[in-house]
């Protein structure tokens, strides 16, 4: 049994490092490696006409769902501190209440959030910084943005990305940004009585990741948006 479970892990790590060849509009190698990676993670997907689209925006909205389905945050309703632009019919509620409860997103002041607004690569570095659990050491750095910014290129969160931070982020320079939090030592993050508990990690995401899509207990969902 060892040796048909090593085989078929083996073959499963093969055919995560492949690339499909799945978008119209992907040409590079790794880029095209990086998203198939993310997409069988069912972390960031291309959209319905077959293209992935790598140098569109990502809005604030979606943003905070590929946070969640990254960091595999169980989403929580609504808490007291609402957004006033975000409505209760909005498709991100629970992902941006998520993150908000955790101390991985802040708003762009105390009653908004802004969630269409395309996100900035400073905010989209806070937010994964944040989310690996890093809160404490960028704040000692100097807090938002200066000090995730250098505890980002402490873990090597930043390679093969080339950005201005107060500048929109794009898909292709995200995907790079997740995939390389996949690799990363990183702290689960919980909310107990009001305040966010983080307990280190023995696994990568990656490693977490690539065994929970061979568990066939947990189901699988299936949205048309490209962040699902």
């Amino acid at each position: 049994m060892k040796k048909i479970f090593l085989f078929v892990l083996i073959i499963q790590i093969l055919c995560l490092s492949v690339s499909a060849n799945a978008f119209s509009d992907v040409t590079d190698t790794k880029l095209e490696d990086s998203i198939s990676t993310l997409s069988q993670f069912n972390i960031l997907n291309g959209y319905e006409d077959g293209s992935f689209r790598p140098k569109t925006n990502i809005t604030r909205a979606e943003f905070a769902k590929i946070i969640c389905k990254t960091f595999l945050l169980e989403t929580s309703e609504k808490i007291n501190d609402e957004f006033v632009d975000v409505s209760e019919n909005h498709w991100a509620r629970d992902y941006i209440y998520t993150t908000k409860k955790l101390g991985i997103i802040n708003g762009t002041s105390s009653t908004t959030f802004a969630p269409d607004d395309n996100i900035t690569y400073e905010q989209a570095i806070k937010m994964v910084v944040a989310s690996l659990g890093y809160n404490k050491e960028s704040t000692e750095k100097g807090g938002y943005p200066e000090g995730y910014i250098m505890v980002a290129d402490e873990l090597v969160l930043l390679d093969n990305i080339k950005y201005d931070p107060k500048e929109h982020a794009i898909r292709e320079n995200i995907v790079y940004m997740i995939e390389n939090a996949l690799h990363v030592p990183f702290y689960f993050l919980s909310e107990s009585n009001g305040n966010v508990v983080r307990e280190e990690s023995v696994d990568t995401l990656y490693k977490i990741h690539f065994f929970l899509i061979n568990d066939t207990s947990i189901g699988e969902e299936t949205n048309s948006d490209s962040v699902g």
